[in-house]
């Protein structure tokens, strides 16, 4: 019996940087409590890799807070922030349920909106993505200016996760997506421009649970303190791992073109089996996409039948019914399976 494929979620299955264990050995002796706001090294490693590698001048270590994993923060951000049921939160259209999540904490109205002029005058926090989950797509500089004029004018804060930055797939000179931080102005005390990243995606590191918010620094002061008075401090031996980590652009390039490989030839073998992909599928851990004339259940079901598991994309929001979301998060050997049973049942087919 052959065992099963699974696609399903976009966690690492590559090891972490070998540089990472001795960073690791070298945070060890944290015998004291450490500061909320994060050691004043890993602050500086964090502005300094969205001053080198995303094109962000204007950043210092006081526009930088280092997290116990980001999906934790945005589940806590409209708490963290003072929304209630009375707030509105505009989230993409699709998206990531952790944003509802958070929305639902604090009982206040969610909008699902990418069309700037269409944003309600009365949001208080807005939510970007990019590359996004589930579907790739990417803002860019042109959406990213004029977001945040609309949110200025509705004097709301706007986030961008970009997680999933360091895998635009469309990028021929193998760098990162926009960043919202690179647009002029994004940084300044008060603009009310923040963005998140995760070494869970660049370094396989999702079991450490480390990233970290940046921009406005007026804003990161609050939550720095917030992050304390519940005792969410990022352990000193994972922030000494995370300065390493940023240091070490080889081993993200190397990942990059390993996670290129692996997607280009899942992406293959799912067209020739019949699936058609958007053509904003162009970023981060998943392939999206649908078999005309076909419900995503039934393609679920049918490539679970082939030992292959992927979710369909209903939790993404409305009007995903018929996409399918498929992880590129697979062994060298799994995706050469994936690809051999795909291509089998496509010729079975013919």
């Amino acid at each position: 019996m052959r065992d099963d494929i699974d696609l399903r979620i976009g966690s690492p299955v590559d090891p972490v940087p070998s540089s990472v264990k001795a960073a690791l050995e070298r945070g060890y002796n944290a015998h004291r409590y450490i500061s909320a706001r994060g050691l004043p090294e890993c602050r500086a490693a964090c502005a300094n890799w969205y001053r080198t590698t995303r094109g962000v001048e204007d950043i210092d270590d006081a526009s930088v807070l280092p997290v116990a994993g980001t999906k934790m923060l945005i589940g806590l951000l409209p708490l963290w922030l003072g929304l209630d049921s009375s707030s509105v939160i505009v989230i993409p259209r699709l998206h990531y349920p952790t944003y509802e999540a958070g929305a639902a904490l604090v009982g206040a109205q969610v909008i699902a909106e990418d069309d700037v002029e269409r944003w309600p005058e009365n949001a208080s926090l807005i939510w970007l993505n990019s590359p996004r989950n589930p579907d790739g797509a990417i803002n860019g500089r042109d959406y990213l200016q004029r977001a945040i004029e609309r949110a200025r004018q509705l004097n709301a804060i706007i986030v961008q996760d970009e997680c999933y930055s360091a895998f635009d797939w469309a990028c021929e000179n193998d760098g990162p997506t926009a960043s919202i931080l690179s647009i002029p102005g994004a940084t300044r005390p008060g603009g009310r421009v923040l963005a998140l990243y995760s070494m869970s995606k660049q370094s396989n590191m999702a079991g450490y649970r480390a990233g970290f918010v940046a921009g406005d620094p007026s804003i990161i002061e609050q939550l720095g303190t917030r992050w304390g008075t519940y005792g969410l401090v990022l352990s000193q031996p994972v922030q000494y791992a995370m300065i390493d980590a940023l240091a070490n652009t080889e081993a993200v390039s190397e990942q990059r073109r390993i996670h290129a490989r692996r997607r280009l030839a899942l992406q293959e073998a799912f067209k020739r089996w019949g699936m058609v992909f958007s053509e904003d599928n162009v970023g981060g851990f998943f392939l999206w996409g649908h078999a005309p004339g076909e419900n995503a259940e039934s393609v679920v079901q049918r490539l679970a039948d082939l030992g292959i598991l992927t979710r369909t994309g209903a939790a993404y929001g409305d009007e995903t019914h018929t996409y399918v979301r498929i992880s590129i998060t697979a062994s060298d050997a799994q995706v050469a399976d994936a690809v051999e049973r795909l291509n089998h049942d496509a010729d079975r087919l013919v």
